[in-house]
């Protein structure tokens, strides 16, 4: 099947979506997304006009094999590839619905070049092609050379059933592509591209005497647009999704409802800011539009400041157009061009008398738990454990005696020995003691005392190619019975470090890995595998994993964390990451002190919830007209919510709003 660009594109841009096609497939990947499969296995290579070519390199990539496309030629024409060889994947086995938004996502990192590769999505009812989020060239990150993950929101419209993943080529480079795939959890509906993060992806523009730009850097924040009127009288517009109209279903919007548009906007030069525009349509059948909305100029309009916009929907409308609009004569900067959901249903509460306890917390590590008892005797745990040192409270209902907050603390035995690489061994170079600083290509880490988290000391590991791109490792490990330390099978255990990185250039990786061993030091299950990372930048950054539990035949645990480099040359082929505060715990929690609590009379209230709505309490005095905002919202999540308030003299009402935000 050769795969044809389509012959019209409206642009729905979303973010990444994950899935399982094939027992082989790895959750969050399309079809070999992150290219383990040889020769590119399941992915169709096109290209047109131009010289292009494909390879799969099985190293160096975010991590392990990747995919190339080389348009070093810089001869024009196109290159790309179609994810499940060129076949439509439908929206089912991803985990996709119609009408949401997901983000899509892949790593890429330029070899050679000056320009980044792309990313587009087209969709289908069934095989017939219906529209397409057109070509999306994100703004490179940094200087393009090191793996970074580009993100891609898309908005999968209301009709389709399937869709074809299409990474797309960098003009005249060497583009690498990586762990090509979609995050299936939607994300609420945007405005296609309203900040900018993608450049001018999206945006239809429209104005003969005006001049469009995108910078990626100093809008509200990052990347924003600009439009320079040159002659007042003389329109110059956007026109959002590419100038496509967007269906109301897709954005969780209806016929009639009051919404609130907002854009940020600053003058660049001038002294007219911008305004906006809503059209409204019928399928195709245009009804009608809001007119030019000018907003009054916020200060000088130096800075950015949020503008809004009340717009009635049309109650014959099931389409909008959103178009943002020139000032007159001027240059305006534009960023974060969205809308506000109006309320969606309000609802009753659920009111029960209730017990707020308040306590003083004595230390941030401590955890807190309120109990009553009948007697004084049997005490009974209530409401949540918290966790804090400053003050708190919790909110009980039933009818006790007496009441208290029990405080437990969490007690730590780690494994490890020297996790804080304070002891010095007696290694040249200096590595901590009960540690291996190991190198096959004589890189090994080092102790050192010039930075560190916590202490004064930590590990350096830091690895760098030689002119002929011979490639390197450096790698601390300790098998903790070897040194003294133990584990107990059955017991969980967390494993944990933190890392600041210090740069990752050109092929460099970075792993970690802890093994549970028997006493013939086979391995045993429940470990990890190698498993990436990446440190805090120019910060120190926690790395984790829960839950590790050590088999009955495990008698010692294996640790290894490394940095190695691919067979790259030049001065880039190098990366370093500092170490420090290794662990590997059992944590569990023991009784600390028991505390008096403060009572007062309360309320709670409570009330169901469907799981990715967001609902806000609201409270009146008598006359029920103006409810205003109590506490923050609250998402749900299918389960009961509930929150309190001190019992008032006066009387007063509850409501909770489901809104969208």
């Amino acid at each position: 099947m050769t795969y044809m660009n389509p012959p019209f594109k409206i642009l729905a841009l979303a973010a990444l979506a994950s899935g399982v096609l094939s027992a082989t497939a790895v959750a969050g990947l399309v079809p070999n997304g992150d290219f383990s499969s040889p020769n590119g296995d399941g992915w169709q290579e096109n290209s047109g006009g131009g010289t292009y070519s494909f390879s799969y390199p099985d190293s160096g990539g975010n991590p392990g094999g990747y995919g190339l496309i080389d348009h070093s030629a810089g001869d024009g024409g196109f290159g790309i590839w179609v994810a499940n060889g060129g076949e439509t994947i439908t929206l089912d086995s991803l985990g996709l619905s119609a009408g949401d938004t997901y983000v899509f996502s892949q790593d890429m990192m330029i070899m050679s070049g000056d320009t980044i590769g792309g990313f587009k999505v087209d969709f289908f009812i069934g095989s017939d092609f219906a529209s397409s989020t057109g070509d999306i060239f994100p703004p490179t990150i940094g200087d393009g050379s090191t793996w970074e993950t580009y993100n891609f929101p898309v908005l999968i419209p209301s009709d389709v059933d399937g869709i074809k993943v299409v990474p797309l080529w960098g003009a005249g480079s060497v583009i690498g592509y990586d762990n090509i795939c979609v995050d299936p959890s939607p994300i609420p509906p945007s405005i296609p591209n309203g900040d900018f993060a993608l450049g001018s992806a999206g945006w239809l523009e429209i104005g003969g005497d005006s001049t469009f730009e995108y910078p990626n850097e100093g809008g509200n924040p990052d990347g924003y647009g600009i439009i320079t009127n040159g002659t007042e009288g003389n329109f110059a517009i956007w026109v959002a999704n590419g100038g496509a109209p967007l269906a109301l279903a897709d954005l969780g919007l209806e016929a009639g409802q009051l919404v609130t548009f907002q854009q940020d906007m600053r003058l660049i030069s001038g002294d007219m800011i911008g305004g906006l525009k809503i059209e409204f349509f019928d399928g195709t059948t245009f009804l009608g539009d809001t007119d030019d909305l000018r907003p009054d100029l916020i200060g000088d309009g130096s800075t950015w400041e949020t503008y809004s916009f009340d717009v009635t929907i049309d109650p014959a409308a099931d389409q909008i157009k959103v178009v943002p609009l020139w000032g007159p004569a001027s240059s305006v900067g534009y960023d974060n061009i969205s809308f506000i959901r109006p309320v969606d249903s309000i609802f009753a509460l659920n009111i029960e008398l209730a017990t707020v306890l308040s306590w003083e917390a004595e230390d941030l590590n401590l955890i807190h738990q309120p109990q009553s008892s009948d007697d004084g005797i049997e005490w009974d745990d209530v409401g949540e454990a918290v966790i804090g040192d400053s003050p708190t409270s919790a909110v009980v209902t039933g009818d006790s005696q007496f009441y208290r907050v029990q405080v437990n603390e969490l007690v730590m035995e780690s494994a490890t020995q020297n996790g804080g690489f304070e002891d010095e061994g007696f290694s040249d170079p200096p590595c901590a003691d009960f540690w291996t600083c190991f190198s096959a290509s004589n890189q090994p880490p080092t102790r050192i005392t010039t930075d560190a988290r916590t202490g004064d000391a930590s590990i350096r590991i830091a690895v760098q190619n030689d002119g002929g791109g011979t490639p390197n490792n450096s790698e601390i490990q300790q098998n903790v019975g070897n040194v003294g330390g133990f584990i107990t099978p059955g017991e969980s255990y967390d494993f944990s470090f933190w890392a600041k990185q210090v740069s990752s250039g050109v092929s460099y990786v970075q792993n970690f890995r802890v093994q549970w061993l028997d006493g013939g030091d086979i391995i045993l299950p429940g470990g990890t595998e190698f498993a990436p990372f990446t440190g805090g930048d120019g910060e120190w950054k926690e790395i984790k994993v829960t839950g590790l539990v050590p088999p009955a035949e495990a008698v010692t645990a294996y640790i290894q964390i490394f940095g190695a480099t691919g067979a790259v040359a030049g001065d880039e082929a190098r990366g370093e990451v500092l170490i420090d505060d290794l662990s590997l715990a059992t944590v569990s929690i023991q009784p600390y002190d028991t505390i008096d609590a403060e009572l007062a009379d309360g309320l709670q209230l409570s009330w169901d919830t469907e799981n990715g709505k967001l609902y806000q309490v609201q409270a009146s005095p008598i006359d029920l007209d103006d409810f205003v905002d109590f506490g923050t919202p609250v998402s749900g999540d299918g389960q009961p919510a509930t929150t309190s308030d001190i019992l008032d003299p006066e009387a007063k009402f509850y409501r909770v709003q489901r809104i969208f935000e």
